[in-house]
């Protein structure tokens, strides 16, 4: 049988949520000789390759340079599916049909080459064990946080996009007059690559801003009613820092290698509000109210914190970028 998806999982000592992340490709009432899931891995030296090699539908693929943007772009480079997933390996498909879902959608909406999911769900701190996972979940990072101001729905933050729906909650999203799109870059997105080049599709540029490309081109994407993602970081508070750092880092010296490209916003003055909003101290603290409160966790307060940590970031590094100074991250 032909592969149909082709799933995209970067790992790097993965060994305590892979096997949840590949029990919910295994679960689906989907024919599992259709679809393979590419393990990148970037020199795990726990458990995750054991793991990972004892599923069938999965291919492990070292990745030499770690980072999971090359990971992408070898993920691009080895699928062989029609349809190209990229998941990460803390996250796990909750409706068992998703699947067979997403192929009924894209049968049904062919102009449309890429689907993002509705949703990606709340963990609980007990199941989370990181103090800054469900931040992380909720918010991304501060600045994203700031410039969507998503709600827990794609399809409820963007109900002016939609176009068509079907009966049974399949939706075709049009942004040709949005200011804003929806971030695509993980969270199970699924693309469609008819159209684009070997050579396209072999650089890490393209792999790693391929949805914002495609609404680039196509200006609309479809979302399933209820296609939620679990997803369970295990971020501690040291180690989001560091993600933090390495998001900054990426966006001002590597930014079309990163995919930070997809953070894209019609009005491009409003990224300059942010240090702003952060300054003004009464407005991210009110956000960080607002977000325990709504979430009942009280680890969100810390979103103004993670606020002037982000600006300090920025500072420093866009002085470093003035100096003529290059830097890179080698691992993540």
């Amino acid at each position: 049988m032909s592969i149909i998806f082709s799933i995209i999982m970067p790992t790097y000592n993965s060994g305590n949520t892979i096997a949840y992340s590949l029990d919910s490709v295994k679960n689906q009432n989907f024919d599992l000789n259709c679809i393979e899931c590419l393990v990148i891995d970037g020199g795990s030296s726990d458990n995750t390759v054991e793991i990972a090699e004892k599923y069938q539908f999965v291919k492990v693929i070292h990745n030499k340079k770690r980072l999971p943007e090359n990971a992408k772009k070898i993920g691009m480079e080895n699928a062989s599916g029609s349809y190209i997933i990229k998941m990460d390996s803390d996250e796990a498909f909750k409706n068992p049909d998703s699947l067979a879902l997403r192929l009924k959608a894209f049968s049904i909406f062919k102009n449309a080459h890429l689907l993002v999911a509705d949703r990606l769900s709340y963990i609980p701190l007990s199941i989370n064990k990181g103090v800054s996972g469900n931040y992380s979940n909720i918010c991304g990072d501060p600045f994203t946080f700031f410039i969507y101001r998503n709600s827990s729905s794609i399809l409820k933050t963007y109900k002016k996009c939609i176009k068509e729906k079907t009966d049974d909650g399949i939706y075709l999203l049009d942004f040709s007059d949005s200011k804003t799109r929806p971030i695509a870059d993980g969270g199970t997105t699924t693309v469609e690559l008819s159209g684009f080049s070997g050579e396209e599709i072999s650089d890490i540029t393209f792999a790693c801003s391929v949805s914002d490309i495609i609404l680039d081109r196509d200006n609309c994407c479809i979302c399933i009613e209820g296609d939620e993602i679990e997803h369970r970081s295990k971020a501690g508070f040291r180690q989001y820092l560091k993600k933090l750092r390495f998001r900054v880092i990426n966006n001002i010296f590597n930014k079309e290698e990163s995919g930070f490209s997809s953070r894209k916003v019609n009005k491009l003055y409003k990224k300059y509000f942010f240090p702003l909003y952060t300054l003004s101290f009464i407005f991210p603290l009110a956000d960080s109210v607002i977000l325990a409160l709504r979430y009942r966790d009280i680890t969100m307060l810390l979103h103004i914190f993670y606020c002037y940590y982000t600006c300090i970031l920025i500072a420093v590094n866009m002085l470093i970028k003035i100096l003529r100074i290059e830097r890179y991250n080698s691992e993540y």
